[in-house]
């Protein structure tokens, strides 16, 4: 799925200005690509959007950040649900407070409203197994750190 496909899910706001370098989106900002020098590939340039994988295209916690201010496709966990989550479980149907969509991807929030990451709806919420599968959450950045450092 890519980015466009990935946006339209949740609004139908357009990103006026992207810029894709690689296989990473980012939204430009302070500096126009024509300002740097020809002989430098940037690495960054901008606030990070996400990236295509070969499983579609994944977004960064940022951008679901603001995501979450311009769609209504939101499901509200409870606070034993909010941990597991961030530490990449799924969710159960009882664990549900609130969910708008029965079928596809929404933003996981917590009762605050911060967001927590991205699931897909699988089951009504009333189902004793899995309801939400966790696609990305917030807490894989400290899960990849923490595998580095243990290289």
């Amino acid at each position: 799925m890519a980015f466009e496909d990935f946006i339209t899910q949740f609004t139908d706001k357009k990103f006026g200005k992207l810029v894709k370098l690689g296989k990473k989106y980012f939204i430009p900002q302070d500096m126009e690509l024509e300002d740097f020098p020809k002989n430098k590939v940037p690495k960054y340039i901008g606030l990070y959007v996400g990236e295509d994988t070969l499983n579609g295209f994944r977004p960064s916690t940022i951008f679901l950040d603001i995501l979450n201010d311009l769609t209504t496709k939101k499901a509200v966990i409870d606070s034993k649900s909010e941990w597991l989550f961030l530490c990449g479980r799924d969710i159960f149907g009882a664990s549900v407070i609130s969910l708008p969509e029965l079928r596809g991807f929404v933003l996981i929030n917590n009762q605050a409203g911060e967001v927590l990451g991205l699931g897909n709806v699988v089951a009504a919420p009333t189902s004793r197994g899995v309801c939400i599968n966790n696609i990305f959450d917030k807490g894989d950045f400290l899960r990849r750190e923490r595998k580095k450092s243990k290289r």
